[in-house]
């Protein structure tokens, strides 16, 4: 088993990050409603005035680790053996490098 699908993570139907046309807005991330409802779960009503230093977890971010999660509670010895963790870890680990 390897790390979660990072493509299928990110909800596409909803247009956020399309390639733009303009060779200066290629590089920006998208922001505004738009990625707030793809990919946040903020209550209706909630508007959100944080600098950046905490805050919700992505969609795609809290999917991942669910399924992290969900593989350590199905196999508990063997996520904390030698095929669990430490091999995602040892995956990860010259990609981050």
């Amino acid at each position: 088993a390897s790390l979660p699908d990072r493509a299928a993570a990110v909800p596409s139907s909803q247009g956020v990050g399309e390639p733009s046309d303009n060779p200066a807005e290629q590089d920006l991330l998208p922001f505004g409603k738009r990625v707030r409802d793809a990919y946040f779960q903020f209550g209706p009503g909630f508007l959100n005035f944080n600098h950046g230093g905490f805050g919700a977890t992505p969609k795609p971010v809290r999917r991942a680790m669910e399924a992290f999660i969900d593989r350590a509670e199905a196999q508990p010895t063997a996520w904390f053996g030698k095929l669990g963790y430490r091999s995602i870890l040892d995956e990860i680990r010259p990609v981050l490098a």
